[in-house]
């Protein structure tokens, strides 16, 4: 899929600045603050309108006063907002069997075009032409050809997250007691269709020690062996057959103890498969009885890591890795903990009027392949700027969720030690202390517009910054950022750090693909550079070719 990727690689060129396309009417006198948003939805194919689809306008900066609106398309396919503050928004548009797309975006997979909403003007013409989805329908069925129920089947597909290149899922569905599934809501693409034999879980008995690995289309556990499933958009791609491949799999039975040392009733577990390929484990899930004990009973090869949680304590769980060979697995031990905690302050801007501490929501992100009921933690910062948060295990990253306006990150410090972008690991029962995540006011901007190959005002673009040093090149970097044009074609970035950047503009970029080091690589040579300074704003008008 990337080989065939075409990008526009952005100059900077010499050109006066661009005159603002399709501006905002003017507000009338009088008119409310609000500003108001319409819009129109009809069938790509065609061309009628779409009622009742679900328009949502949201934020593109989560935060205490994000905004969450969502309305219905009329008869006609036309939608309004009305009494719209300023902000920056995304707007998307969805109806059942059709693709959900944000505004000017091809594919989800493909950017989508924020707008910034002024106070009391009227945005127009903000019209989406959704695509019949796509569906892959067939059966799961054992090694005799009996039909397997209640397996759950992905639709899987090349693509990027935050850690980079990836195998990522676009739907799944279960399958019935004939083992017929069907994946509905399907953008047309490429994919690798997988199947897993689900686990009951919850307390199960049963004792039988065969059970299926993960098998990609058509029997596989091997993805270079798997074929992929070419969908066209609007069609059903029937008789995609599943033939799971058995495999002897294992009993794990165990104890949860509390911190006391005594036996923990009612504790959710949860074995969490390490990787997304085929080949990877299954998961499954199970709650320990009233004398902590606890069975999985089916577990086919793999790696695993076994996840408690208290419900009766939720910042309480554990983690525990587990590698599983078919052999039974007896006696572990799951100690439940608080985690690491991490104490320390935030320290805001000086010199700045007082904001809510409250406002200021800070994240410890997991890094790695591993998601520890959920992808991040979201601290609760105190009104005197401190805080104190446990369950916190293995390596994470401080990053804000969100900040007040103009205010951005400058320093997480451990002690004397700078750890802004350096993980910090948590351990069971470890206290991480002096922290200090220290914010700024004074940040750097980019902004700017772009022209196409024949020097005329580019509509649709990305533009992606990206730091000289690749060892800044890592997950949740904050030296890597992207932004897409307005409705008026300019673009803003701020609050990079200052450094050595190459900045580009693309014609066509995935959706996260600037997590990928080696898509950064290629792409090095033929970025321009540039220097950003503290406080810095640079103005550029970019090519888009």
């Amino acid at each position: 899929m990337r080989q065939g990727l075409t990008l526009a690689v952005a100059l900077l060129l010499a050109l006066p600045p661009l005159a603002a396309q399709a501006p905002q009417a003017p507000a009338p006198p009088g008119a409310p603050a609000g500003a108001t948003v319409r819009g129109r939805v009809t069938d790509g194919a065609t061309g009628r309108p779409l009622r009742m689809a679900r328009v949502a306008l949201t934020s593109v900066t989560p935060g205490p006063n994000a905004l969450e609106r969502f309305t219905r398309t009329g008869p006609d396919g036309t939608f309004q907002f009305k009494d719209v503050p300023a902000a920056r928004v995304t707007v998307t548009a969805s109806k059942p069997r059709y693709i959900t797309l944000q505004y000017q975006q091809k594919l989800p997979e493909k950017a989508g075009r924020p707008l910034d909403i002024a106070a009391g003007r009227t945005v127009d013409a903000i019209d989406f032409v959704l695509l019949r989805a796509a569906a892959i329908t067939g059966r799961v069925l054992d090694e005799l050809g009996e039909p397997v129920s209640n397996a759950w089947v992905s639709a899987m597909k090349t693509g990027y997250d935050e850690r980079g290149r990836a195998l990522v899922s676009a739907g799944g569905a279960t399958t019935n007691d004939l083992g017929d599934y069907r994946i509905s809501q399907l953008p047309p693409g490429d994919y690798y269709v997988v199947a897993a034999e689900r686990l009951d879980g919850f307390g199960s008995e049963m004792d039988a020690d065969i059970g299926f690995v993960k098998t990609a289309y058509p029997s596989t556990a091997d993805l270079k062996d798997a074929r992929g499933v070419a969908v066209r958009a609007g069609l059903d791609t029937a008789g995609i057959d599943i033939a799971l491949l058995p495999a002897h799999a294992a009993r794990v039975a165990g104890t949860v103890l509390s911190g006391d040392g005594q036996p923990a009733a009612n504790v959710w577990l949860v074995l969490q498969a390490i990787g997304n390929g085929p080949g990877a484990g299954i998961g499954a899930d199970t709650y320990s009885g009233a004398d902590g004990g606890f069975l999985l009973p089916r577990v086919a090869p793999g790696r695993y890591e076994l996840h408690a949680r208290m419900n009766s304590k939720p910042n309480e769980g554990a983690v525990v890795p587990l590698d599983v060979s078919g052999d039974e697995i007896t006696g572990l031990i799951v100690p439940i903990t608080r985690g690491g905690r991490m104490v320390g302050r935030v320290v805001p801007p000086a010199g700045v009027p007082p904001a809510r501490a409250a406002d200021a929501k800070i994240n410890a992100v997991p890094v790695g392949d591993t998601l520890i009921f959920g992808t991040g933690f979201g601290g609760v910062v105190k009104d005197d700027w401190t805080f104190d948060w446990d369950f916190l295990l293995g390596p994470r990253i401080i990053r804000p969720q969100s900040l007040p306006r103009g205010w951005y990150l400058k320093a997480v410090r451990r002690g004397e030690e700078d750890v802004t972008d350096t993980p910090i690991v948590f351990r069971a029962a470890e206290v991480v202390r002096d922290l200090e995540i220290v914010l700024t006011t004074d940040d750097t901007t980019v902004d700017g517009s772009a022209v196409t190959r024949d020097n005329k005002p580019a509509e649709r673009y990305t533009v992606i910054v990206f730091p000289e040093d690749t060892s800044l090149w890592t997950s949740w970097s904050r030296f890597v950022k992207t932004a897409r044009p307005d409705q008026t074609g300019r673009f803003s970035i701020e609050g990079l750090p200052p450094a050595r950047y190459r900045i580009a503009a693309l014609a066509e970029i995935e959706e996260n693909q600037w997590n990928d080091p080696e898509f950064l690589e290629r792409l090095r040579s033929t970025a321009s550079s540039m220097t950003l300074e503290v406080g810095q704003h640079v103005s550029l008008v970019l090519h888009v070719r």
